[in-house]
């Protein structure tokens, strides 16, 4: 995922301790690390979004998000404690509260983060077939170099009743994916993609480009499961906009 994301959150956590206490209070609430502050914190490598980050785990909108849909919607379908689960380039601020619910069957991986169980190119999943129940993958895919193939691994590793939740950043006023493999000026790829580090920029299409490897997709956001006090108040919101889309993928056959 390089390492422009991680420095730059790096300087996020020093600056977040040391400001820790303007933001004591009990206004907002982080359902990842279920701590209360006055607000969010704000946080942004390129665009700067304010009332962002929880100081208290890191956590940003779209985590705070996805916590409360697996919550609510997940473990209520799933065995939690049997279920095998791949979180692919974990979250800090997610990775205690999974590994301590799925205990022994939760696997975190990364082509070249450090203290991952794993270490594997997404292309290439080091797993057999139809072997996990869970599968988080959270802004990875514009990564890849080729995304169409690891959905087909992502496909290939899910179990016939499991769920895929997969997040990507999208551009709502564009129609289609703009593709840049071939882009390797990093100014460039930042104007065109958002990132340094981002080899697409998605639009409108990626739900077709999920079922187009074998997933039903069913398109979540906020609003769809949480009130409007709730959206407020747990921080879900994304630069004072409804936050982004949650895909929950399954094996459509």
């Amino acid at each position: 995922m390089g390492n422009y994301y991680f420095v730059y959150s790096m300087k996020n956590n020093i600056i977040s301790k040391l400001k820790k206490p303007i933001y004591m209070g009990n206004r907002v609430y982080c359902p990842v690390c279920e701590r209360k502050s006055r607000a969010f914190a704000p946080f942004g490598y390129i665009h700067r979004r304010y009332r962002a980050r929880c100081i208290w785990c890191g956590s940003l909108e779209r985590h705070r998000l996805v916590i409360q849909y697996i919550k609510r919607n997940v473990f209520p379908r799933s065995n939690k404690v049997d279920a095998k689960f791949l979180h692919i380039a974990p979250e800090d601020c997610l990775k205690s509260y999974f590994k301590n619910v799925f205990h022994g069957k939760y696997i975190t991986s990364d082509i070249e983060m450090d203290g991952v169980d794993l270490k594997f190119d997404l292309m290439d999943i080091p797993f057999g077939d139809s072997h996990f129940d869970l599968i988080y993958c959270s802004h990875v895919l514009e990564h890849v170099n080729d995304d169409f193939k690891a959905m087909r691994e992502l496909y290939r590793v899910l179990s016939k009743t499991g769920i895929a939740i997969i997040l990507v950043p999208i551009t709502a006023a564009l129609k289609d994916t703009i593709e840049g493999k071939n882009v390797t000026d990093l100014a460039l790829r930042t104007r065109l993609f958002g990132q340094p580090d981002h080899l697409r920029r998605y639009g409108l299409d990626f739900p077709e480009r999920l079922k187009s490897v074998g997933f039903s997709v069913d398109a979540v956001k906020a609003q769809d499961f949480l009130t409007p006090a709730e959206v407020v108040r747990n921080g879900t919101l994304f630069a004072g906009r409804l936050s982004e889309t949650i895909f929950i993928c399954q094996r459509a056959e």
